[in-house]
């Protein structure tokens, strides 16, 4: 008969963690007036991480008085603690944390290549923490579209807002949006938005990126310079919008008046199709 002890055993690891002892590698982490220094083990993270097994080699890592000193200034002491308990134990606890702190935790995990922790990272939040995904949904696209190994939560954040736009489009936030992923939801089909809806967002976008603040309930006063700017900020976005499926009036009565800023062929092809 085989007994598991294998709550013992991460208990006992867990106590090297907490008391350094025997400790061969500090780890700076932090910056500003958050910083702090681990005591480790560079056996134990070796084993438990290839990101670790690599940066601590002796190829890479660097000591002094005989102690591997390994600086990881992007990383805040809190969300490190939470990594080394993971490979010390395999345990780790979410329900005590914050959505921006495991927000924080999925990056530090992607960086450090804890593709089992990113996985499971990102389950939880699907499961436990959409609330947060829903209320602060530009800073979450801006980081799970940035790391590769987030495609899980990427996927879900797509189908959550293409079903419910006006969680990402009605968010204070939604002007700070990198165009890029503005255009990856006006390409797809899946979006439940009406175009016209869309143009005003996108419109509202790109006034708060031009170099002085104008009202768009008194083009008059615009100069030509006004619309020139406004074309060059919108340019990319222009193509992916469905204007053939905005109604007429809507269209002569909110759009038309921003003719200069459309490709020449494209409005053609509008005034043609009304």
């Amino acid at each position: 008969m085989t007994e598991n002890f294998l709550l013992d055993l991460s208990q006992d690891i867990g106590q090297l963690l907490t008391t350094g002892d025997g400790h061969d590698l500090i780890i700076q982490t932090g910056e500003g007036q958050n910083i702090k220094e681990i005591f480790a083990h560079s056996l134990i993270l070796s084993a438990r991480s290839t990101y670790f097994k690599t940066a601590l080699s002796k190829e890479w890592a660097k000591k002094e008085n005989g102690v591997i000193i390994f600086k990881k200034s992007n990383i805040s002491p809190e969300i490190m603690e939470l990594i080394l308990k993971y490979l010390y134990t395999g345990l780790i606890n979410l329900d005590k944390q914050n959505g921006a702190k495991v927000l924080k935790l999925l990056i530090a995990s992607d960086e450090l290549n804890l593709q089992k922790l990113s996985d499971y990272i990102q389950t939880y939040l699907i499961d436990n923490q959409a609330e947060y995904l829903k209320n602060d949904p530009v800073d979450v696209l801006q980081i799970v579209f940035r790391y590769e190994s987030c495609e899980d939560l990427r996927k879900f954040c797509l189908d959550t807002i293409c079903k419910d736009p006006n969680i990402l489009f009605e968010s204070p936030k939604f002007t700070s949006l990198e165009k890029d992923l503005i255009i990856l939801f006006l390409k797809n089909d899946m979006l439940e938005m009406e175009e016209i809806d869309i143009w005003e967002f996108i419109l509202k976008w790109a006034l708060v990126r031009m170099s002085t603040q104008h009202n768009v309930d008194n083009l008059s006063q615009w100069t030509s310079s006004n619309f020139e700017e406004l074309e060059i900020i919108l340019h990319d976005l222009i193509p992916h919008i469905r204007w053939f499926q905005i109604p007429s009036k809507l269209f002569w009565r909110k759009i038309n008046q921003f003719e200069a800023i459309f490709p020449k062929q494209l409005y053609k092809d509008i005034i043609g199709y009304y």
